[in-house]
């Protein structure tokens, strides 16, 4: 989420870009990030998300502790509730 923020401040700043009009999209890992964008910023005036995962890659290659809570934290359906941006 940082390096999206980032990225988003740097963006609207530009001379040629008009900050009410920055939209965010992903595919896969990146469609996931958007959601989690979507339901934890404001910022952005929409947001697309193509093919989004549940993060969820197996034990033998997940980079976290298998466990249903991290699992639950990681699925963007368990946060669909709190997006407000057009998606």
């Amino acid at each position: 989420m940082d390096a999206v923020l980032s990225a988003y401040n740097y963006v609207r700043k530009l001379k040629h870009v008009d900050p009410k009009r920055v939209y965010l999209g992903g595919h896969s890992t990146g469609g996931t990030l958007a959601l989690f964008s979507a339901a934890s910023s404001d910022k952005f005036a929409g947001i697309l998300s193509l093919g989004p995962t549940a993060a969820d890659y197996g034990k033998d290659r997940s980079p976290y502790e298998w466990t249903d809570e991290e699992r639950s934290l990681r699925h963007p359906i368990e946060h669909v509730s709190s997006i407000k941006t057009p998606t």
